[in-house]
């Protein structure tokens, strides 16, 4: 077997495609847009998430982890994060009829340039189509029944929200909201709106997808928050799917990838 030199390694890191010989499969990355000039730790991290694979073997994708990083902190184009994630109603036997809903709203102000959780906004949401919580939905989230009875439902809890916002100074600050995946404010919310007839916030119509980020970051897809834990060595905060819990998770790994020097821009929009 032949024995690669650095400038050939070097070419390969470079390109957009695969190459393949005889008994190994280097995978590249280079899909996933390239943002501003990366810092020397994170050159060297994607140099490690090409992979040699036998060619007896599947091919996989596997995140390096991150056990010692620079904390590098760049201004912010925001001065807040709003981290959300929520959780719907679900069954284990395709769609839920009529449609899914909204039953947990959690955020979290992230100040982006200490990386702390200042305030939450937390709560719980009726549904109104479909009232009554599956076993399936209550074991994938740990919500139960009595949590979302004589709770509010999604147009009043939009409206504590807004004041909650207000309260915070996050209507005349320089904020974005951030998830992990494009579902909650590209799918969730939008379909929620239109099935029950009331009008999405103009600032719940844009948002970063923290996956897309540390792809922009790093060139390497995470396809979910298990990847993104993995690669900067974190534990989730509680539960899996627990709105709240997700959200503590997701800041923490917001706060991670800023801390390399990465600057979040990438605002995906809803558009109805």
């Amino acid at each position: 077997m032949s024995v690669l030199c650095s400038h050939t390694l070097s070419s390969l890191l470079t390109s957009a495609s695969l190459y393949r010989c005889p008994y190994f499969l280097f995978a590249t990355t280079s899909s996933c847009k390239k943002g501003p000039r990366k810092t020397p730790f994170v050159n060297k991290r994607e140099a490690l998430a090409v992979q040699t694979i036998s060619r007896r073997e599947p091919s996989r994708t596997v995140i390096p982890s991150a056990t010692h990083r620079d904390n590098i902190m760049l201004p912010q184009r925001f001065d807040h994060f709003l981290v959300l994630d929520f959780e719907a109603t679900c069954t284990d036997d395709g769609p839920i009829l009529p449609y899914p809903e909204i039953i947990e709203l959690p955020v979290a102000k992230l100040d982006a340039k200490t990386w702390t959780v200042s305030s939450y906004f937390h709560q719980y949401v009726r549904p109104t189509a479909n009232p009554i919580i599956t076993s399936f939905c209550t074991h994938l989230t740990g919500i139960i029944q009595e949590m979302v009875d004589n709770q509010p439902t999604i147009d009043e809890v939009l409206q504590r929200f807004h004041l909650w916002m207000k309260h915070e100074g996050m209507l005349s600050s320089r904020t974005a909201f951030i998830t992990c995946g494009d579902w909650d404010l590209g799918i969730m919310l939008p379909s929620e709106a239109k099935n029950k007839r009331f009008e999405v916030p103009q600032y719940l119509r844009q948002w970063i997808n923290v996956k897309k980020s540390y792809c922009d970051h790093t060139g390497t897809f995470a396809k979910g928050l298990r990847d993104l834990l993995n690669a900067y060595g974190l534990q989730h905060a509680g539960r899996l799917h627990s709105g709240i819990d997700d959200v503590k998770t997701i800041c923490a790994i917001t706060s991670a990838i800023g801390k390399e020097g990465y600057v979040y821009r990438s605002v995906a929009q809803h558009v109805d």
